[in-house]
């Protein structure tokens, strides 16, 4: 995969501008094989890549503010978790290919500045988020990689779309069994891995289980 010359200055003026599409990736596999697939799909000659993303916080009024933070590696499994409970958005983003993060003050809009810049969105449910219509273990690798401006212009991210697309292959291999079968509590649609299938049964089992 070849490197840009020069990386993108991040965009921060996104009034008015909207998305063409986007592309998900869903699949039942442990934190563990999460990411191990993500960080074997980050390219080193696209790197070096870092994590980032919005933290919610109570106001002194009661309100709910939004901080933002960064990170100079992509321990998944390290900064998935803070002492308040789970960050169910993180971005990756890579020096090469970008610049810079948006700015760390940019708190509400700053996801959005992620998301239009082209970096890649991780979702890693764990035990402490539970969707019903997937279970907790789904996780989600997301990218949009293109969107329209003010004036009509498309923005591409083809580096990026590239990247999804090698974890997303690696997190389909994974997760190589079809899951539970219909009817199952479980079911969703989506593929599972056997550890995945098995923890997520498991924590079924005992949420269940008379008390």
């Amino acid at each position: 995969m070849v490197a840009p010359d020069e990386p993108a200055q991040v965009r921060l003026e996104l009034g008015g501008w909207y998305r063409r599409g986007g592309q998900r990736c869903t699949v039942h596999v442990t934190t563990e094989e999460f990411g191990a697939a993500v960080r074997a799909g980050l390219p080193d000659e696209l790197g070096p890549w870092h994590l980032t993303g919005v933290d919610p916080r109570a106001a002194p009024d009661g309100s709910r503010e939004s901080h933002a933070w960064a990170e100079d590696d992509v321990r998944i499994e390290h900064h998935g978790r803070t002492r308040s409970g789970h960050r169910a958005n993180m971005w990756i983003w890579s020096s090469t290919l970008t610049r810079s993060h948006p700015l760390l003050t940019d708190g509400a809009t700053y996801e959005k500045r992620c998301s239009y810049n082209g970096f890649l969105l991780v979702q890693s449910a764990t035990t402490t988020i539970w969707r019903p219509s997937a279970g907790p273990t789904a996780r989600d690798v997301c990218v949009v990689d293109a969107v329209y401006t003010t004036e009509g212009d498309l923005v591409t991210y083809p580096h990026y779309l590239s990247v999804w697309r090698r974890i997303s292959r690696r997190l389909r291999k994974v997760a190589d069994q079809p899951g539970p079968a219909i009817g199952h509590p479980l079911r969703d649609g989506y593929r599972w891995s056997a550890a995945a299938l098995a923890e997520a049964e498991a924590m079924l089992d005992r949420s269940t289980r008379p008390t």
